[in-house]
């Protein structure tokens, strides 16, 4: 096998996850309604991990990464590390390694930049922007009730903000839980309908907004019937009342979880949540709130509406990420990057 080596620039590995107590994972749920997706174990043949809370999951994976370094042997992964330089050795197909404060290393078969997605695109706002893997108690802001029901706005079209919305609307969300008690979602035809839905979506994409469109007629016709039980009521936050924001008219876009998406409709078209559409451009902080903490006032173009809490989801910018920790090999590769992220695959 290989001689592998790991370097990483923070004090742990995984470290987002590691601290984070209030991120479900699942390994294969992204991939629904696909056959084997609602199996609650990775199946990986090694660094294998079932679902759970991410600092559960992150534990799960630290012990399979000690039996793999004990049995195997190798060097222990070399965290506090940064790699500053990656260089194509002169002469060869071999690439030396810089990291801070260490001697540079060479004789690299493979360089492999796995640097993640990154954290969030920083905003303007007078908004507490938590990254998705920051520890944000979503119903946490103020002293609400049913007879008085505290606001949030989720903004966004992504699958962070579709997945706060869900733990916004919720106690105590998890993706399973909630698809047990909407037994029509095990219906094959409707399972069968909604990936070609998806596949509808990847071939007529002609603007921004058709896959929008398509999603949001499609769900509507396709889920009309599906109401909401009483079980899955009595799991709704009832302080609250969630407002999702998305700059489309048709709410949806591709690249999201299919899972997500189906909730988040069934949320919209069942009354438990609101929506208003349009792109934010002006928040402002109030200060003499008759709550315990400040609101907050939300422009639209022709609207605006206050909230006691604002949830941003706006993106990580993946490329701006990678061009700041790798400027050169960004530089070298620009014009295929560019390509790859308009890739559907």
């Amino acid at each position: 096998g290989a001689d592998v080596h790991l370097f990483e620039r923070a004090s742990d590995l995984m470290q987002l996850q590691r601290h984070n107590t209030t991120r479900y994972l699942h390994p294969h749920l992204y991939d629904w309604p696909m056959p084997g997706s609602e199996n609650p174990v990775s199946d990986l043949p090694f660094m294998n991990w079932s679902a759970g809370y991410s600092f559960k999951v992150v534990a799960q994976l630290d012990v399979q990464l000690e039996k793999i370094i004990e049995a195997y042997g190798g060097a222990p992964p070399r965290t506090n590390c940064t790699v500053d330089e990656i260089e194509l050795e002169r002469g060869s197909r071999k690439y030396t390694i810089a990291a801070e404060d260490h001697q540079p290393e060479s004789g690299f078969d493979v360089v492999i930049v796995a640097i993640g997605f990154g954290v969030e695109i920083p905003q303007t706002y007078p908004v507490d922007i938590r990254s998705y893997w920051d520890n944000h108690p979503i119903h946490s802001v103020g002293r609400f009730s049913a007879a008085n029901p505290g606001r949030i706005l989720v903004s966004g079209c992504g699958d962070g903000a579709l997945v706060d919305i869900l733990r916004a609307t919720f106690k105590k969300f998890e993706h399973q839980k909630i698809l047990k008690l909407v037994p029509e979602l095990s219906d094959p035809e409707i399972r069968n309908r909604l990936l070609q839905i998806e596949s509808e979506a990847e071939s007529h994409r002609v603007t921004m907004d058709s896959d929008s469109f398509l999603f949001s007629t499609e769900y509507e016709q396709l889920l009309s019937h599906v109401r909401i039980s009483e079980a899955v009521k009595k799991r709704v936050a009832t302080n609250f009342d969630v407002t999702f924001n998305s700059s489309r008219i048709g709410k949806f876009k591709l690249g999201t979880s299919i899972l997500n998406r189906v909730l988040v409709h069934l949320m919209l078209s069942n009354g438990l949540v609101s929506f208003r559409q349009g792109s934010v451009v002006e928040i402002n902080q109030i200060t003499e709130s008759p709550v315990s903490d400040p609101g907050f006032q939300v422009k639209w173009k022709k609207k605006s509406a206050v909230y006691d809490s604002v949830v941003l989801r706006y993106g990580v910018g993946q490329a701006r990420h990678f061009k700041s920790h790798f400027p050169g090999i960004y530089a070298a590769g620009e014009a295929a990057f560019d390509r790859i992220a308009n890739l559907q695959i």
